[in-house]
């Protein structure tokens, strides 16, 4: 049981300072998590269409770019887009 604990206090300490590095390197004109949730599927059809969602969403860019738990959403709307185009 203890190693089972120390794993999830790495893993706990780990995500703590991805989001503290995250959060430190912020500036003030980057997207918050809100607002990139806000944006994300405007984001994901501009992916998918082949346009540069940077030049209209640099904001959001950014933002995915350090979010790890924005960057997993992001991708997995991706993912759902192209299983859908996929399908017949």
């Amino acid at each position: 049981m203890k190693g089972d604990r120390g794993l999830t206090d790495k893993n706990m300490d780990d995500k703590l300072e991805r989001m503290l590095r995250g959060i430190l390197s912020a500036q003030e004109d980057e997207a918050d998590c809100d607002e990139c949730f806000e944006q994300l599927d405007k984001f994901v059809e501009m992916v998918q269409a082949g346009t540069d969602p940077a030049e209209i969403l640099p904001r959001v860019e950014a933002h995915l770019s350090w979010c790890c738990d924005c960057r997993e959403e992001y991708q997995a709307l991706l993912a759902i887009l192209k299983s859908e185009e996929q399908d017949p």
